[in-house]
């Protein structure tokens, strides 16, 4: 399976390539693509792939419009919740500026989960800020609205804070951390209480590849969990991408 996804992956990203090299004579706006592998794939603090790795890669398109610029996007990760699922793919778009020292983002994100069903599927609105007080530090805030929320769950809000720390270091390595709350209207639908997650990591540039070391936790007990599965507990996650 991992296999397979690789090859995908790979092959997905030398398309996205040639489509980003040759877009410029096709539409307006800048072209880009993504492939990573992970240790795991972790939303929200919580396991994606029962603990598995997992293969992503995702098509990114902007361009100018005055003062702000738009964007549309696509991402896809392999999943695993126990079911049919395997895969889950991603579409956003939205709009971006700057308010005074103030860099903010206005965006839609649609998660579907093809072949799980369209139970699983929904969509959030996404409002977020940045602020760097010093070259090297920046602070971010993000809130996320779905009207009904995973697995038909009703209204989610989630509010995360982040941090990054960019010192003149070689390899220009960089720290980061945030701290998140998830909101959930039905709890036993969902399969578990409303939860707070954190992280802190670290990234480096090595060759063209972003090399990264995580750490994730949250605040719920194995029994709280999606009847005590081992998703939401403290791990390690290591991941290595690079962009087109």
């Amino acid at each position: 399976m991992m296999k397979t996804l690789l090859v995908a992956a790979v092959a997905a990203a030398a398309s996205a390539t040639a489509v980003a090299e040759e877009a410029p004579d096709l539409v307006p706006g800048e072209f880009t693509a993504s492939v990573a592998l992970a240790s795991e794939y972790i939303f929200r603090g919580i396991s994606q792939t029962d603990e598995a790795p997992a293969i992503q890669g995702g098509i990114d398109w902007s361009m100018p419009a005055g003062p702000v610029s738009l964007y549309l996007g696509t991402w896809a990760s392999n999943v695993d919740f126990d079911v049919d699922e395997t895969l889950e793919l991603d579409g956003y778009g939205g709009v971006t500026g700057k308010l005074g020292p103030l860099d903010w983002d206005l965006g839609a994100i649609y998660y579907a989960y093809p072949g799980a069903g369209p139970d699983y599927d929904y969509i959030e609105g996404k409002v977020a800020l940045g602020y760097a007080p010093y070259e090297i530090v920046k602070l971010g805030a993000r809130y996320h609205y779905s009207p009904d929320f995973f697995a038909e769950s009703g209204d989610g809000h989630y509010l995360i804070g982040t941090v990054s720390i960019a010192p003149d270091l070689p390899l220009n390595v960089t720290f980061s951390g945030a701290l998140g709350h998830q909101w959930i209207e039905d709890n036993t639908v969902f399969g578990a209480p409303d939860y707070t997650d954190w992280s802190i990591g670290v990234t480096a540039e090595i060759e063209g590849f972003a090399v990264s070391a995580t750490y994730v936790d949250t605040d719920l007990d194995d029994d709280d969990c999606f009847g005590g599965l081992d998703w939401c507990g403290a791990r390690g996650v290591v991941a290595i991408s690079r962009k087109f």
